[in-house]
């Protein structure tokens, strides 16, 4: 079983950047449920797949400790991801982009796409720093299963397939985060999270149109 450790000591922080660059996985709290991370390789993100039994048809998603690292792994910026991300970022808001190839082809996109977020979680951002700026992130729980919301529920469910735990607590926001798509004209929701009502007014004022809606809440 993993070992939890609190997230807010500096230690246990260098112990799970450690353990991360050595090719574990490691799973922590964020500001929304808890996540599981490896470095964006091809080896950590098999790992991940492993371990949540997650499809390979799911790609997973970049977590960034800041906003202006998205030029390095995006292909494509356009300015209407610059606007939504100054808004909105730190927080819980995924923006698919298209992104680097090579990058996409180790997260797992078929269509060459990447969600990106930058977590409003500062123990995290130090992590995602001390591991070079960025890691593959997703829900630290088995693939289909309900969101983690606490260190302990991660260790129900993936404990034995982790190799640490930074406990931060119970999740402050126990849903995840909203997915906005905008690869595409009008841009498109892909998930609903707490800020969905409030992107669909921006996203109607920018570009005339609402945003098309691919998953009901």
């Amino acid at each position: 079983m993993a070992l939890i450790l609190p997230m807010g000591d500096e230690d246990a922080l260098h112990r799970a950047a450690c353990a991360l660059r050595s090719g574990e996985l490691v799973a922590f709290a964020t500001d929304t449920v808890y996540g599981v991370g490896a470095l964006p390789t091809t080896e950590g993100t098999a790992a991940i797949f492993r371990a949540k039994r997650r499809p390979r048809d799911k790609p997973l998603p970049l977590l960034l400790s800041h906003s202006d690292l998205l030029d390095t792994y995006a292909l494509e910026v356009p300015a209407l991801a610059l606007e939504v991300a100054r808004r909105y970022w730190p927080g819980p808001l995924t923006l698919v982009l298209a992104g680097q190839p090579e990058i996409a082809r180790i997260v797992g996109s078929s269509d060459g796409s990447i969600g990106f977020r930058v977590p409003r979680h500062p123990a995290l951002q130090t992590l995602i720093d001390l591991c070079g700026g960025a890691l593959a992130v997703t829900s630290a729980n088995l693939s289909g299963a309900g969101d983690a919301l606490s260190a302990e529920g991660v260790a129900a469910q993936i404990g034995d397939v982790v190799s640490l735990i930074l406990d931060g607590g119970v999740a402050q926001i126990p849903v995840p985060s909203t997915v906005l798509d905008l690869r595409v004209q009008p841009p498109r929701l892909l998930r609903r999270g707490t800020i969905a009502e409030e992107l669909e007014t921006l996203i109607t004022s920018r570009t005339g149109a609402a945003a098309a809606r691919e998953v009901s809440p």
